[in-house]
């Protein structure tokens, strides 16, 4: 078994995680390399050694460097696509030519739901979802992830989150146990298809909520309610009224109409509190 970071051996836990595999019965080197460097993957993949061949690859890096769309600068993006995404694609293209068994690569749910300030991140993921389909009738010639003893394509996705989160939270952790995750590995990857997402939900608490377009069959998106003391009637009796204004007196009528709801919701005393910024003909 060949353990690959940057840090190696140092890494904290290395020593005793080689300790306990090697219990197992396993043979263990740990190695330093930054996967996100292509020659440093090369080299990594030749130095396998021949009479212990290279037959499956799991990749589960990440970074986080969360922030709003208007903060992520060239150099965000970059730190958190690199492990992740940047890896990705060397390990696939420099092992495309070895009879793996298995080619697992993590993702998070960040690509398919989105998730607030995390543009970066869903970006490097998606990147993932995209390398594990395969391009139609042309298996195993291009950008393909390979997962399973049949070598169809495949890709485990586990939530971002750790710990069991609040029961009225729709998305708890894959891994919520070491049996759990590894039940779900089993379970992915037996499954045909290209992209996966063993994710437990809690159905209950997505009711009432505004939903991912992919969670809408689970939980349909709530009905808006209709504004306190606001009548069909009402609307009729305004489409008809601004039908009957010339331009300029339609839209005075309509701003005095907009107006006098928003000083409700903001709690201005009069309508005429709503500065309109001079917005009329």
């Amino acid at each position: 078994m060949l353990l690959v970071s940057r840090s190696g051996p140092d890494a904290v836990g290395a020593g005793e995680l080689a300790a306990e595999l090697a219990g197992l019965g396993a043979t263990v080197d740990i190695v330093a390399c930054d996967l996100a460097n292509r020659e440093a993957v090369r080299r990594l993949v030749a130095d396998v050694p021949a009479e212990h061949p290279l037959t499956a690859v799991v990749h589960a890096a990440g970074a986080l460097d969360d922030g709003v769309i208007t903060s992520l600068s060239a150099e965000r993006v970059a730190a958190v696509l690199r492990p992740k995404a940047d890896a990705a694609m060397y390990l696939h293209e420099l092992t495309a030519e070895l009879d793996l068994a298995a080619f697992v690569l993590f993702s998070s749910g960040s690509a398919m739901f989105g998730g607030a300030g995390q543009g970066n991140y869903a970006a490097a993921n998606a990147l993932l979802d995209a390398l594990a389909a395969p391009p139609a009738c042309n298996w195993p010639g291009g950008p393909v992830a390979r997962l399973g003893p049949v070598g169809s394509a495949k890709r485990i996705d586990r939530a971002p989150q750790r710990g069991r989160p609040p029961a009225n939270q729709p998305f708890r952790p894959a891994t919520e146990s070491a049996a759990t995750g590894l039940a779900l590995f089993d379970a992915a990857i037996s499954v045909r298809q290209p992209c996966l997402a063993p994710m437990p939900i809690t159905v209950a608490a997505l009711r009432g909520r505004t939903v991912p377009p992919l969670l809408r069959a689970l939980a349909p998106a709530p009905t808006r309610p209709v504004a306190a003391g606001h009548t069909s009637g009402e609307s009729t009796a305004l489409v008809g009224r601004l039908a009957s204004l010339g331009g300029a007196e339609r839209a005075r009528v309509l701003l005095d109409v907009v107006c006098a709801h928003v000083a409700a919701v903001l709690g201005h005393p009069t309508p005429d509190s709503v500065d309109t910024f001079s917005c009329l003909p």
